[in-house]
């Protein structure tokens, strides 16, 4: 059996003030892997609330990374370590899932007609 976590960014272009594109990535790994996946990304984690003082339970968000909305934990963090975090992330996540396959679509919207779908 597998795992898979999907997450998206923007939405589906429903109506007048829908974004431009709509992102979806899911993230598959093997459930023979998954308890040594979680210990890597808890060792992870642990490194985040170490060096910038992130709660290991709070959701990384890109978006409230870059552009604090709803998560008022990273108003306590500054913007140069949030971006850090989200570099770090990036980095690091398909070394704690390194037998994980990744699957990413991306359509992008002109009016209500989506112009590609990668």
């Amino acid at each position: 059996m597998h795992l898979m976590y999907v997450d998206e960014s923007g939405d589906p272009g429903i109506d007048a003030y829908s974004s431009l594109h709509y992102i979806l990535s899911g993230l598959i790994i093997s459930e023979d892997d998954w308890k040594e996946n979680l210990v890597r990304l808890k060792k992870f984690r642990k490194s985040l609330k170490n060096t910038y003082g992130l709660n290991q339970r709070t959701e990384i968000h890109a978006s409230e990374l870059i552009r604090i909305n709803k998560l008022t934990e990273y108003r306590n963090i500054g913007k140069t370590e949030r971006i850090n975090i989200l570099r770090d992330f990036c980095s690091q996540i398909l070394i704690i899932f390194d037998t994980a396959k990744v699957i990413n679509i991306l359509t992008v919207f002109i009016g209500m007609s989506f112009l590609k779908e990668v």
